[in-house]
């Protein structure tokens, strides 16, 4: 095509106008925006030639003992790391190098077994690995020296011959448990809680005992199994006449509970069912902050009922120590199953009088109004 001066000029705009677009990245060749957003968002490119980290592993043993140092965990990984981190936080005295990945020290309190993430990290990626243990207090199988006088509740961890060892005495889960609950009576009392048979300046002290009876035999037909542990503490030597046996036993039970109920049913051990077999864990035990949860609110209740609670005399007494003021619960005490349902049908007659009339157009002459009673003198 043959190109004048005068067709040029008429291009030239054109051009331009394309030729920007296209540098300006508007033409339809142009890449495509990179996801994540503009100003540096997303996630940055691996640096070019660096491989990430790979293989991370540790070795460790199943459990560490408060008060004892650890032998440092050091960690095996492939590739070079240029930093560590740990998530959740590792227990209280226990430190991970964020440097080398060394996790060491000395444990100050105890923790239950959980699983903590460790993350190796250098420019190309990141590798990770758990790192699982216990940390454990020392396990006493008797009752240590009293530091308070007077009648208390004393903590067991109670399990069958053939029953599973969680070691709730050692990682500290009922002494925590037992502060809960205790707090939160407190809480609804106005400061008074019970008093807990405490050791070594104000810790609890919980015994471990292991029972030569099968969980089968302590279940045994049409029996008690809160009373089988009265029987067996009391073989055992657990028999003082100040303590609440507050049990805590790992295997299967008559519900979830049971308590003595003195003077009905007299005894000194309320019982909390936490073997698998029972069916009474599937919400934890409650830990640090936690508001107290099933556990708590089950173990207070049966050693509440070992305390006598509540007296056949209360106020809306119902099913042997407890107590209910409902309205279907007082119903139940003042009338007969017949009164109730020609009290409830007089009553329901009543309410809808009312409503029929007003459906029925029947003009209701309303009272007229009372004056305002004088004050009471003097």
């Amino acid at each position: 095509m043959k190109l004048t001066s005068r067709s040029a000029a008429a291009w030239l705009p054109l051009l331009i106008v394309t030729f920007g677009l296209t540098a300006c990245g508007g033409g339809g060749n142009s890449a495509p925006a990179p996801s994540g957003g503009g100003g540096g968002g997303g996630t940055p490119p691996p640096a070019p030639g660096v491989t990430a980290p790979s293989a991370l592993s540790y070795t460790t043993a199943a459990s560490y003992n408060v008060g004892t140092a650890i032998t440092p965990l050091d960690p095996t990984v492939t590739g070079t790391v240029t930093s560590y981190a740990v998530s959740p936080a590792l227990p209280a005295g226990i430190a991970l190098d964020g440097t080398t990945g060394r996790i060491s020290g000395t444990p100050t309190a105890p923790a239950r077994s959980q699983s903590y993430t460790v993350t190796a990290t250098n420019g190309g990626g990141n590798t990770t690995f758990g790192v699982t243990f216990a940390v454990l207090i020392e396990r006493a199988t008797t009752d240590r020296p009293d530091e308070k006088t007077g009648r208390q509740v004393h903590l067991m961890y109670v399990v069958p011959s053939d029953g599973i060892d969680e070691q709730l005495d050692q990682t500290g889960t009922l002494e925590g448990s037992a502060r809960i609950w205790n707090a939160w009576l407190a809480a609804q009392t106005g400061g008074k809680e019970l008093r807990i048979d405490t050791h070594g300046g104000g810790k609890v002290d919980v015994t471990y005992l292991k029972l030569a009876r099968t969980d089968a035999q302590m279940n045994v037909a049409g029996g008690n199994v809160r009373a089988q542990l009265e029987i067996q503490l009391l073989l055992n030597g657990f028999n003082s006449v100040d303590k609440v046996y507050l049990v805590y036993y790992g295997g299967d039970g008559d519900g979830c509970g049971r308590g003595a109920w003195p003077p009905t049913l007299p005894g000194n051990v309320g019982a909390v069912y936490v073997g698998a077999a029972a069916g009474c864990t599937d919400t934890p035990f409650a830990t640090g902050s936690e508001p107290p949860a099933f556990l708590e609110f089950m173990a207070l209740h049966e050693t509440l009922h070992v305390l006598g609670f509540a007296p056949a005399c209360s106020p809306h007494h119902t099913e042997t120590g407890h107590v209910n003021d409902s309205v279907q619960e007082e119903l139940a005490r003042t009338f007969s199953d017949q009164e109730r349902v020609e009290l409830v049908a007089t009553a329901g007659f009543y309410a809808m009088v009312p409503r029929v009339l007003d459906a029925l157009r029947v003009p209701i002459e309303e009272d007229p109004p009372r004056a305002p009673a004088a004050d009471a003198s003097g």
